[in-house]
């Protein structure tokens, strides 16, 4: 039932506080944290709290890891932490540029350390 739901658009799961519709009940529920000011999920190096379990994960890592991973963009040298960010990078700044594919995989190989070039196809 649930690959239905997503298939189809129907988001049969309304949250009680403002509307807003949605395709399961959890994602209901993880919602319903930004109607309050509860924050459970704290940060076991600095303190901070979080209302959601990924947004620590993502502090954690992009804040307080050693060996942080990388994403490099190929195109100009920013690196990013996370490759969504790196994603959105790429199509906010980049989505004119034309850059041939050999071309790519020519500055790929030139790179030392692991490089991502993440595109939606």
């Amino acid at each position: 039932m649930l690959c239905c739901f997503i298939c189809t658009g129907e988001r049969p799961y309304v949250c009680e506080v403002c509307g807003k519709r949605f395709t399961t009940r959890g994602n209901v529920k993880a919602h319903s944290v930004t109607h309050t000011a509860e924050k459970p999920f704290i940060c076991h190096v600095c303190g901070k709290n979080f209302s959601h379990k990924g947004n620590l994960k993502t502090h954690i890592v992009s804040r307080h890891m050693a060996n942080k991973p990388r994403f490099d963009c190929i195109l100009c040298g920013r690196n990013f932490v996370q490759a969504e960010t790196l994603n959105t990078h790429i199509a906010l700044v980049h989505a004119a540029t034309s850059v041939p594919l050999s071309n790519l995989q020519d500055e790929l190989e030139r790179e030392k350390s692991p490089v991502y070039l993440l595109v939606k196809v």
